[in-house]
């Protein structure tokens, strides 16, 4: 698993599976931030963290909270120190989620209140929110899923309430909250099952035409998909027809294993007279082949 950040601040890390466990490399306090909250999850040892076998680790939006996802079914949230100076990461709930591996975690947006999404084995897709601090309470259970759900992640925040998941029965679903009510979207991305999902960063469209410059909105809601097919899709909204649009992008031998949109500081989708797009999505893809693989992904719906 991995994920671009800014280099300015930290040298980019990698993580990759030594059997049961992962292991980070990285320079810099966030390295260290992130081996401590590990080692904290592992309850401070090499033998018990093989034992706990983390299958997910998460940072909330400020840093400065750290939810990992465990194969019992448990999930444990922490608290991070302000400082390399200070102690070890203070363990303040243990939530027993899923009935086996939970698989995938991710933390929705501040603006919504401290909300967590989790996803198993058992086929439920579970939203928490912390009601105290401590205490966390379900939302909500999603039981839409034939198989193992496998991936999860929130939308920008730009769009709403949206949590989009991928399942080895080969579906996707997005659970959207409009007036209180969840509304449950769901249709076929991969024949053999969906290992990971990615949102593209939303960003404000910046019309330039005719030396005038204004701007008309969101960039259209966009994903990218990895499946056990090989194939690598990306799903942009139709705004006109109601639904995204299916683009395959990419098709390597084996799985794909993790991808990741860059998320872009540039926060302008500038277009020329043409309507085409100037500074396209980056998109990185790690294949079961030992293929990483950066490509430049544009829109096609933006007007």
């Amino acid at each position: 698993s991995f994920f671009f950040k800014d280099t300015a601040t930290t040298e980019i890390y990698t993580q990759a599976f030594v059997g049961s466990v992962r292991c980070v490399q990285e320079t810099g306090t966030w390295g260290l931030l992130l081996m401590k909250a590990i080692d904290a999850a592992g309850k401070g040892s090499a033998e018990n963290l093989q034992k706990t076998l983390i299958c997910d680790t998460q940072f909330d939006f400020y840093a400065r909270r750290y939810a990992a996802s465990l194969k019992d079914g448990t999930i444990q949230i922490f608290d991070l120190p302000a400082t390399e100076e200070e102690e070890a990461p203070i363990l303040t709930a243990t939530i027993k989620a899923h009935i086996g591996p939970v698989w995938q975690i991710s933390w929705a947006h501040p603006r919504f209140g401290n909300i967590l999404a989790s996803c198993g084995y058992d086929r439920k897709i579970i939203i928490w929110k912390e009601v105290k601090a401590g205490n966390w309470e379900k939302v909500k259970d999603f039981d839409i899923h034939k198989c193992s759900v496998n991936c999860i992640s929130w939308a920008p925040w730009q769009y709403g309430l949206i949590l989009l998941s991928g399942s080895s029965d080969g579906q996707v679903s997005l659970l959207t909250l409009s007036q209180d009510n969840w509304n449950v979207t769901h249709f076929p991305a991969h024949k053999s099952g969906v290992t990971c999902v990615s949102w593209a960063p939303a960003r404000f469209i910046l019309e330039e035409n005719n030396e005038e410059r204004k701007i008309t909105g969101f960039s259209p809601m966009k994903f990218a998909t990895g499946g056990c097919d090989s194939l690598v899709k990306m799903w942009e909204y139709n705004k006109e027809e109601g639904k995204f649009a299916e683009e395959i992008i990419a098709n390597y031998s084996g799985w794909i294993k993790d991808l990741s949109f860059a998320q872009n500081n540039e926060e302008w989708l500038s277009l020329t007279n043409r309507y085409e797009v100037e500074n396209p999505e980056t998109l990185a893809i790690c294949a079961e082949n030992k293929t990483l693989a950066i490509i430049a992904v544009s829109y096609t719906h933006l007007t």
